[in-house]
C-alpha cells in the first residue's frame, strides 16, 4: 500500500468513525429533547397552580414565553376557560386570576 493510499484509508476510517459518533450524539440529543420537553398542558398547569394564581392574584408571562411554550391561542383559551381576565401590556401578558370585576384607574 502506498503512503497516499494509507493516508486516505486512515482518513476515510476516521471520517466514518466521526460520522457514526456524530449520529449517535445527535440521536441521543434528540431523545434528550424529547424526554425533557414537557407537554404544553404541564406549563399551563404549573402557571395556574402557582401560589399567586391560587390566591387570586396576578401572574404574568412574556409574549415570547407564551408563543414559545404554549402558543397564544391556547393560552388565551385557557385563561378564558378559567374565567380570568387577560391584559396585554408592552411585551407582557398579565392574568388576573379571579373572575371578579376589575377597573383600570388611569
Amino acid at each position: 500500500m502506498t503512503v497516499r493510499a494509507s493516508i486516505w484509508s486512515s482518513f476515510s476510517a476516521g471520517c466514518s468513525h466521526l460520522e457514526s459518533s456524530l449520529t449517535r450524539i445527535m440521536n441521543g440529543y434528540g431523545m434528550y429533547l424529547a424526554q425533557r420537553a414537557p407537554p404544553n398542558d404541564a406549563w399551563i398547569d404549573q402557571l395556574f397552580s402557582s401560589k399567586a394564581a391560587r390566591k387570586g392574584a396576578v401572574v404574568r408571562r412574556s409574549l415570547a414565553w407564551v408563543h414559545r411554550e404554549v402558543g397564544r391561542a391556547e393560552f388565551e383559551a385557557e385563561v378564558r376557560k378559567r374565567g380570568y381576565h387577560l391584559i396585554e401590556t408592552a411585551d407582557q401578558l398579565v392574568v388576573v386570576c379571579h373572575n371578579g370585576p376589575i377597573r383600570l384607574l388611569f
